[in-house]
């Protein structure tokens, strides 16, 4: 077996194994294009409902270990409740805390330390008791639920104005606070994918909270996923002011955020949101809305990739593509172009005219010019070695 046998069949079987790789990539992505065109996983990334359940543990966490505690050691605070509680109970309806607006007439006229406490109080405290207790014995467990679900409104709506607060400087805590109440039980028609959620929690991780900046960038990423993920915007309701999936600034604003928290304590979670958002533009791209763009893009790499799998292990090996080119070159009309263009520059006298199979002309011309070598070659060597011969006459051009 000769070298050009023995490196035909090494070029033939490298690319056998070329293309069955690519055939077998291939392959593999269609499957799983047509398997999931959605992102099922368990928290990644982490729904609305997800981060409403952490933020409402949070809330409940934070007022029950920190506030209420201290609650107890003011004579004044407690006097305060319980004089709200009264009213509360007496302007109020079974399993609803409507009770309390008649209670706090003007809510934002309290002090920092009575809205917490007020809040906190219908969060994780009495006053949670109060609207559950206030159902009759027969009640079922969808009444106890909505009596439960009141309760944390009325909380989220106190909370977050004490996170707005002129003296929440003085309590970093509550902006933190007021921001998972909020997302807990948005106030209001609002809903977990509005901005004053986003900003709730941006303002607690520009208060020195790394946990509302993280907070906002999952917010961020699943409404910016919408239907591609499951427990997205759109599966949590209706979509709120400003909510609409798909939009890059969503995208750009949690990858900042996310970005700043990688030198914190939350750099793992940060990490780990990063490879969610990055998942989440990958199918919107591939999995949600097609762009003609990124179609012709896509296409053009694997044309390439063919061509250039093509050149390297069969074309150049065997000398293809030095004949594609020379008959590309002839039969594109490329090359009389550039004749035709050669020739009007040699008449321009912008080049000098070539000389090729000049007749008698040009053959006496080189002959002349081969002989005044050869004459100036013996004259060199004679010099050199001391000659007594003396050279009379020089060969010279007759031109």
């Amino acid at each position: 077996m000769g070298p050009m046998t023995f490196g035909r069949r090494v070029v033939a079987a490298l690319l056998l194994v070329t293309m069955s790789s690519i055939g077998a990539a291939a392959s593999i992505e269609t499957q799983r294009q047509t398997q999931q065109t959605r992102i099922d996983l368990v928290d990644v990334p982490r729904g609305l409902p997800d981060i409403g359940s952490a933020a409402c543990h949070d809330a409940r966490s934070f007022c029950a270990k920190t506030v209420l505690r201290a609650l107890y050691e003011d004579e004044n605070l407690t006097g305060f409740l319980d004089n709200v509680r009264k009213l509360a109970k007496e302007a109020g309806t079974p399993g609803s805390a409507d009770g309390y607006a008649v209670a706090v007439i003007d809510p934002p006229s309290l002090k920092l330390p009575e809205m917490l406490a007020l809040g906190c109080c219908l969060s994780a405290g009495a006053c949670a008791d109060d609207v559950t207790n206030s159902l009759p014995p027969d009640a079922d467990a969808d009444a106890v639920i909505d009596a439960a679900i009141s309760a944390r409104t009325a909380a989220a709506q106190i909370l977050a104005l004490a996170a707005t607060h002129p003296d929440v400087a003085k309590m970093p805590a509550a902006a933190m606070l007021g921001a998972d109440a909020a997302a807990c039980s948005p106030p209001g028609d609002a809903k977990r994918c509005d901005d004053s959620i986003i900003d709730a929690f941006r303002r607690a991780g520009r208060a020195g909270h790394d946990m509302g900046s993280l907070r906002a960038a999952e917010v961020l990423i699943s409404r910016y996923a919408g239907g591609l993920v499951e427990r997205g915007c759109d599966w949590a309701g209706s979509e709120g002011e400003g909510a609409e999936a798909g939009d890059p600034a969503d995208a750009a604003v949690a990858r900042a955020l996310l970005k700043n928290l990688l030198a914190t304590n939350h750099d793992v979670a940060a990490g780990q949101r990063l490879k969610e958002l990055q998942r989440v533009e990958e199918m919107r791209v591939k999995g949600g809305e097609h762009d003609a763009a990124y179609k012709a893009a896509d296409a053009f790499v694997n044309l390439a990739s063919k061509v250039l799998v093509f050149v390297a292990f069969v074309a150049a090996p065997l000398c293809l593509s030095r004949s594609a080119r020379t008959w590309a070159w002839r039969w594109s009309g490329c090359g009389g172009f550039a004749r035709r263009f050669r020739r009007e520059l040699e008449w321009l006298r912008v080049v000098k005219p070539r000389v090729k199979n000049g007749g008698r002309q040009a053959r006496r011309m080189e002959q002349r010019h081969g002989t005044k070598k050869w004459a100036r070659d013996i004259i060199r060597e004679a010099k050199r070695k001391g000659s007594r011969f003396v050279v009379v006459e020089d060969v010279d051009d007759e031109h």
